[in-house]
C-alpha cells in the first residue's frame, strides 16, 4: 500500500485524531489550510499481524486507506481508543473510590503502602471490574475487597474469590444457573445416566464448562446417588457431575446483590 492523501472536511474524527500521542508519526495530519489532508499508512506502518487480519476479514481497501473524509485504519482506531480508555479508566476510579468510601480513605491509603497481599487483592480486583459489564460482579467485588481490607484475618477467601470472578464473566455465570438448576432437578431424578444433568451440561462449549471447573464451581468425577447408583461420568461433559457448594455460595453471593443473575 503506497502513501494515498484525501480530503477531509470539517469532520469530527479528523479534528479528534491525536495521531502522533497514540501511534506514533505513522501519519501526518495537516491542518495548516482547508481541506484538511491525512497522509494515510504504508506497508511499512502495518504490521504484519494488522496486514493479515486485513486480507482475513476481506476488509476494502477505501477503509484502510483515508478515503471520504475519514482517515485511515490507526488513525481511526486511535480515535476511538480515546473513547473507550477513559470509559476502563472512570470505571477502576468509581471501584477503587467505593471501596475507599467503605473502607475510609485514609486507612485504604495506608493498606495500599503497607500490605502487600491486600494491595494486590485491590490491583486484581480493579482490572476485574474494568473488564466486566456485570452490574453484580462489580457490587459483589466492593463489598469482597473493602470486607479485606478492614479484616484482621487472612484474606484468603477474598483472593480466591477475586481470582474466580476475574476468570468467570456473564456467560459462565448464566451456565452456571442453568447447571445448578438441572443439578437439583437431577438429584430428584439421576435416571441411569444423570440424563437431566447430561443434557444440560451438553449444551454448553467447552470453554465455559471447563473454566467453570478450573475455578472449582462445579463438581467433577463420579459420586453415589442411591444405593448401589453412582453418578455417570462422561469424558464429553468433563465428566462434570453437579455445581460444587463453592459454586453454590458464588451465585447466591451473585444473587444477593443483582438480578441479573
Amino acid at each position: 500500500m503506497t502513501p494515498q492523501e484525501s480530503s477531509c472536511d470539517h469532520d469530527r474524527i479528523c479534528e479528534r485524531s491525536p495521531i502522533s500521542n497514540l501511534t506514533g508519526p505513522r501519519e501526518l495530519v495537516h491542518m495548516d489550510q482547508p481541506p484538511f489532508t491525512i497522509a494515510t499508512m504504508t506497508d511499512e506502518d502495518t504490521s504484519e499481524w494488522a496486514r493479515k487480519s486485513i486480507q482475513v476479514l476481506a476488509i476494502p481497501s477505501e477503509i484502510v486507506v483515508a478515503a471520504k473524509g475519514y482517515p485511515g485504519l490507526i488513525a481511526t482506531g486511535a480515535v476511538l481508543l480515546e473513547g473507550l480508555i477513559p470509559r476502563r479508566q472512570r470505571d477502576a476510579e468509581e471501584f477503587v473510590g467505593i471501596v475507599a468510601a467503605a473502607v475510609d480513605p485514609d486507612r485504604l491509603a495506608d493498606v495500599i503502602q503497607s500490605d502487600d497481599e491486600r494491595r494486590e487483592v485491590l490491583w486484581a480486583s480493579t482490572q476485574a471490574v474494568m473488564s466486566t459489564g456485570m452490574e453484580g460482579k462489580r457490587i459483589l467485588l466492593a463489598r469482597v475487597v473493602a470486607n479485606a481490607m478492614t479484616s484482621t484475618e487472612p484474606i484468603d477467601e477474598a483472593q480466591i474469590l477475586v481470582a474466580v470472578l476475574s476468570e468467570l464473566d456473564a456467560p459462565h455465570i448464566r451456565a452456571l444457573v442453568r447447571i445448578r438448576d438441572a443439578d437439583d432437578r437431577n438429584q430428584d431424578d439421576p435416571g441411569l445416566r444423570d440424563e437431566i444433568l447430561q443434557d444440560e451440561l451438553r449444551t454448553h462449549p467447552y470453554p465455559i464448562l471447563a473454566a467453570l471447573a478450573r475455578t472449582g464451581a462445579v463438581r467433577q468425577g463420579s459420586e453415589m446417588r442411591s444405593q448401589g447408583l453412582a453418578s455417570f461420568a462422561n469424558a464429553e461433559t468433563l465428566s462434570i457431575s453437579g455445581i460444587s457448594d463453592f459454586g453454590r455460595k458464588l451465585l447466591e453471593d451473585l444473587e444477593s446483590v443483582n438480578t441479573e443473575v
